[in-house]
């Protein structure tokens, strides 16, 4: 119902994206739509700005989590951040499902589609005023009532304006960097231009329609594993037009990706299908299980398949691979229990990767050119020039 809701709002209000604040009927500041049972619904306006808020309370995080991690959420909350024309800027996912389904279709229209021509800083600063109002404007009952999405909103919108604008440095110092420039693929797609002569002006940044993608992996130690467990989770980035962007993190039912440090990161050009990354964003579907053994899966083995997702754009078992629950070599938790230590690593390794053992691109069952081999593509059933049917991409 609370998706309705502020679906219907949003098509009084703010249909053409145009027309004077006057006869979009929100007060100055702070409105609350809905705020109890584990469902918040705000807006908030400043002038002729505005922002769309919504949170929603999932399961409860997993036992195992909230006791190892006391810094974890004790809820699975989903979260989002929508501007006045309706296009989603900001999302968070808290477990392996979306409380409402609805919110996936929408993550994936801000993934594709192309937005506005202008940069959307100020919807972030936006977002971070809305928090602050949060804070102050709801009663005690309602903080009662959706306490845990209250902090899901204000802990991203503390950080919003810095996320945006560290990001934003991160992309100008990659494109400085000759060693991880931004470069397009030879066919016009996912230009970004720094300041040339046929883009903007200098000192501004200008981001293809196509847009510039990103995924990054974030990690922390686990208190009562005195660092040596990890917690991991993903957050992905699309950079379009001048400035705009659309940032969406993943918890696997921990700590949510952007509260802890970064730990590596793959471009858009790292892909092997298309530089234009469609969206792919999934998490195991077995249950939960510190140790990614006996049926279960954890959050390294959801933070593996997102990389994959973005690597490979295929969706792949939510069952298999890393998410079996079988007690593999290629299981991350800690050593002591014979598993690879730390979190997930960017690269296509299968010890730590985003490519499982078991996993081919590609299955041929005839004989393959060499020239298939070290091509970043795992092809099974080939017989090689030696004889032999090793591919060194599938190790």
């Amino acid at each position: 119902m609370h998706t309705q809701l502020l679906g219907w709002i949003l098509s009084l209000i703010a249909c053409d994206g145009a027309g004077p604040v006057e006869d979009r009927n929100l007060a100055e500041g702070l409105t609350v739509f809905e705020a109890r049972n584990g469902v918040l619904t705000v807006a908030f306006r400043r002038g002729s700005d505005i922002v769309f808020l919504e949170a929603l309370r999932g399961n409860r995080a997993p036992a195992e989590v909230v006791a190892a991690d006391p810094q974890a959420p004790a809820y699975e909350v989903d979260a989002r951040a929508k501007d006045a024309e309706g296009m989603v800027f900001y999302s968070r996912k808290g477990g392996d499902e979306w409380v409402d389904p609805e919110w996936e279709a929408d993550a994936e229209r801000a993934w594709t589609q192309t937005p506005g021509a202008q940069g959307n800083r100020s919807s972030f600063e936006l977002l971070a005023e809305a928090s602050g109002a949060l804070r102050d404007g709801l009663g005690d009952g309602a903080h009662q009532d959706v306490g845990p999405e209250l902090e899901a909103l204000i802990s991203f919108g503390r950080r919003a304006v810095h996320i945006y604008d560290e990001e934003l440095d991160r992309a100008r110092g990659r494109q400085r960097d000759p060693s991880s420039a931004i470069v397009d693929d030879g066919s016009g797609r996912a230009i970004v231009d720094f300041g040339s002569k046929e883009g903007p002006e200098d000192g501004e940044v200008y981001f293809g329609e196509q847009g510039y993608y990103y995924i990054a992996v974030h990690e922390a130690g686990i208190d009562a594993t005195l660092g040596i467990g990890r917690h991991s989770a993903t957050a992905k980035y699309r950079w379009a037009n001048n400035a705009w962007l659309f940032f969406h993190e993943n918890c696997n039912h921990g700590r949510c990706a952007t509260v802890m440090g970064r730990y590596c990161l793959l471009q858009y050009y790292e892909p092997i299908v298309d530089f234009h990354v469609p969206w792919t964003n999934q998490s195991c579907s077995t249950p939960y299980s510190l140790t990614s053994d006996g049926g279960g899966h954890n959050c390294h083995d959801d933070t593996r398949l997102q990389l994959n997702n973005f690597v490979y754009a295929r969706y792949r078992p939510r069952t298999g691979f890393w998410c079996n629950g079988a007690d593999d070599a290629s299981d991350i938790s800690h050593w002591t229990l014979g598993d690879e230590s730390g979190a997930p690593d960017c690269n296509g390794r299968s010890a730590k990767g985003y490519h499982h053992p078991s996993m081919c691109l590609w299955n041929h069952n005839r004989s393959c050119p060499d020239s298939w081999r070290n091509d970043r593509e795992c092809d099974c059933g080939c017989t090689f020039s030696d004889g032999t049917a090793a591919d060194p991409d599938c190790a």
